[in-house]
């Protein structure tokens, strides 16, 4: 039996045809005798190219000598080609198939998606393991950088909504202990990726949706530098009607902040710096997520759920919206409010004198 443990669909030279990649390990000896533990281990690749998913696991059943077992699969990647293109016709497979689980994580790699079976990981031999725990981990914090099979298809079937999938860049430097890195969000209108947000937006997206463990940002002013933990973010939206028509969205946000990292600002006294790091802070996140709301207002693409909300709650007033919310989104006025507390300061009450000098 070969279990596959990840899956990567990538566009092929070939008009109409895809390149799909899998990859898992043996469970045991193909034929008589013993295995050792290393061959076992060993990162096994299967390519072939094919016009569907379901193809391509019905030719490489025919050409292997073991039977893909699905049922523990933990990934699927799309080049960022095929994502430009249409995903839905490749989640059709996975919806579809009783071997395979909706709950199976997805993301986009820029470039290739089968670069990322040629990681040199050394944590874990399978590449695909590595990368899905490491997911699990970072979505511990922010559980936006988390998307399943289901999640994507509820967003596609979900008015007034549209999503965004993580967006991952293999590292191709053999120095650098973190082969592959998260650089941000894909955007999605319904099935087709139309943009990437990185850094300041991804950063605005995740205070915007709120539900938010813990993230950090560090901000350069002109007294110094000083970097922030930010815990348990939470937030509000109000929507302003006009003769039922919505106007405004008021989006309060509310953080638990920790100064982490501080550098500069002789010239204040205690009690001053903290009210200017909280002005600081509270205006910091006035900027990024006022500029963040703004570009997806440029995309035309709610992916707050503002749109979702009016469905819930006021379906009447939606039915009169549904046809044009994307340029009713994009014509919005908004307000962003952050309440920030700031937990802990970091401020030193007595200098550590590990030698005793006077």
């Amino acid at each position: 039996m070969f279990i596959v443990t990840g899956i990567a669909i990538d566009k092929s030279e070939q008009e109409g045809f895809f390149g799909v990649s899998i990859i898992g390990i043996k469970t045991s000896p193909s034929r008589g005798g013993s295995q050792s533990s290393d061959d076992k281990d060993k990162k096994i690749v299967l390519k072939t190219t094919t016009r569907s998913i379901r193809d391509a696991f019905f030719h490489l059943n025919l050409n292997y000598d073991r039977t893909l077992y699905l049922q523990h699969n933990q990934i699927v990647i799309f080049g960022e080609d095929v994502a430009k293109d249409d995903l839905h016709r490749h989640l059709e497979f996975f919806v579809r198939s009783e071997n395979s689980r909706m709950e199976t994580l997805m993301l986009i790699v820029e470039g290739r998606a089968d670069e990322v079976f040629k990681m040199d990981v050394k944590q874990e031999q399978n590449s695909t393991i590595y990368l899905f725990t490491h997911i699990q981990t970072i979505s511990r914090r922010v559980k936006h950088y988390k998307i399943s099979v289901l999640n994507f298809i509820a967003n596609l079937l979900t008015e007034g909504f549209h999503s965004v999938i993580p967006i991952f860049a293999v590292n191709k430097n053999d120095d650098d202990d973190m082969p592959i890195n998260m650089t941000g969000f894909a955007v999605f209108r319904n099935n087709k990726m139309i943009a990437k947000i990185t850094d300041l937006e991804a950063l605005g997206f995740v205070l915007l949706k709120g539900d938010v463990k813990n993230t950090n940002r560090t901000i350069i002013s002109y007294d110094g530098m000083v970097s922030f933990d930010f815990d348990d973010i939470k937030t509000k939206k109000e929507i302003i009607y006009k003769d039922n028509y919505p106007i405004k969205i008021k989006i309060t946000i509310e953080i638990t902040a920790r100064v982490e990292e501080l550098l500069g600002f002789e010239k204040y006294s205690i009690q001053d710096l903290n009210r200017e790091l909280h002005n600081i802070v509270q205006q910091e996140i006035i900027n990024v997520a006022t500029q963040t709301f703004k570009y997806f207002q440029e995309l035309k693409v709610d992916v707050f759920g503002i749109g979702l909300s009016i469905y819930q709650h006021h379906p009447k007033k939606w039915n009169n919206l549904r046809n044009d919310w994307d340029n009713i989104f994009a014509s919005l006025e908004v307000e962003i409010n952050p309440k920030v507390v700031i937990k802990d300061y970091g401020q030193i009450v007595s200098i550590y004198n590990p030698g005793g000098v006077k």
